[in-house]
C-alpha cells in the first residue's frame, strides 16, 4: 500500500472506530422506550414467545424462500455497477462514495417501513406484519451488502447480518455481541445459523413486544410506523459501521 493510502486508511479506521464506540456507548446507557415503561408488566408473558416464534419463523422463511423474491424489488446490477465504478484506491474521494452508494437505498427502505407499518397499525394488524419487516431488514442489509462490493448470497453473510441486527439493538449485551461482530470479520470462524436466529430473535421480540401490541389495536396501531422505522434506521447505521469496516479490511 502506498504512503498516501496508508494514511487515508488509518485516518478513516480511527474516524469509524470512534464513530463505533459513541453507537456502543449509547445503546449500551440507553433504557426502554416509552410505551415499554408504560406497558411492562400488563401484557401476557407469553405474547414474548409468540413473538420470539414469529421471528424465527419469518427469518427462516426469509432465507430459505424469500430472498430471491426480495431481490427482485430492487436493481441489483445497479447497485452492483456503481460499486463496481470507483476507483479501488483508498481515497477520502472514493470512501466518500462507497458510503453514499448505501444511503439513497436507507432513504428508500425507511420511508417504506414508516407507511406499511402506520398502515398495518391503522388496520390493527400487529403480530402478522412481523414477516413484511423481517423482509425489509434482511432486503435493507442485501443493499447495505452489494454497495460494498459484498454477495450475500451464502450462509456465511446470512449469519452476519442476523449478528449485525441483533448488535444494532442489543444493550446490556452490546459489546459482548459487537466484539463476536469483529472476530467473525477477522477470522470467518464456523457459525451456526439456527443458533443466531434464535439470538437475534429473542433481541427483536424483547425490544418490540409491546410495540407489536400495540399495533395490533386498530387506529392506535399507527403509532408502530414511528418506531419500525426508528429501528431500522437504528439497524442501518449500525450495519453501514460494520460493512464500512470489513470494505477497509478488504482494501488493506
Amino acid at each position: 500500500m502506498k504512503t498516501l493510502e496508508k494514511f487515508t486508511y488509518n485516518r478513516e479506521y480511527k474516524a469509524l472506530k470512534k464513530k463505533e464506540q459513541k453507537y456502543l456507548r449509547k445503546q449500551s446507557m440507553s433504557s426502554d422506550h416509552f410505551i415499554n415503561r408504560k406497558l411492562k408488566g400488563k401484557i401476557e408473558p407469553k405474547l414474548e414467545q409468540t413473538l420470539n416464534t414469529a421471528f424465527q419463523k419469518a427469518f427462516t422463511l426469509v432465507f430459505d424462500k424469500g430472498v430471491g423474491i426480495i431481490q427482485k424489488t430492487y436493481n441489483a446490477d445497479k447497485i452492483k455497477e456503481k460499486h463496481d465504478s470507483i476507483d479501488s484506491r483508498i481515497t477520502r474521494k472514493n470512501i466518500r462514495k462507497q458510503k453514499n452508494i448505501s444511503k439513497s437505498s436507507n432513504i428508500k427502505n425507511l420511508a417504506f417501513t414508516s407507511i406499511s407499518s402506520t398502515a398495518l397499525g391503522i388496520l390493527g394488524i400487529g403480530i402478522p406484519d412481523i414477516f413484511l419487516f423481517t423482509a425489509l431488514i434482511i432486503k435493507n442489509l442485501q443493499e447495505i451488502s452489494l454497495s460494498y462490493g459484498i454477495d450475500f448470497n451464502n450462509d456465511k453473510e446470512k449469519y452476519f447480518m442476523l449478528m449485525i441486527i441483533e448488535g444494532s439493538l442489543a444493550h446490556e449485551s452490546i459489546y459482548e455481541v459487537n466484539e463476536r461482530i469483529d472476530s467473525f470479520i477477522e477470522s470467518y470462524r464456523s457459525y451456526d445459523i439456527d443458533f443466531q436466529i434464535k439470538q437475534t430473535s429473542k433481541t427483536l421480540a424483547s425490544e418490540l413486544l409491546y410495540l407489536k401490541f400495540i399495533q395490533g389495536i386498530p387506529i392506535v396501531g399507527a403509532i408502530s410506523g414511528f418506531y419500525d422505522s426508528k429501528y431500522m434506521n437504528q439497524i442501518s447505521k449500525y450495519a453501514n459501521l460494520k460493512y464500512q469496516l470489513r470494505f477497509l479490511k478488504n482494501k488493506l
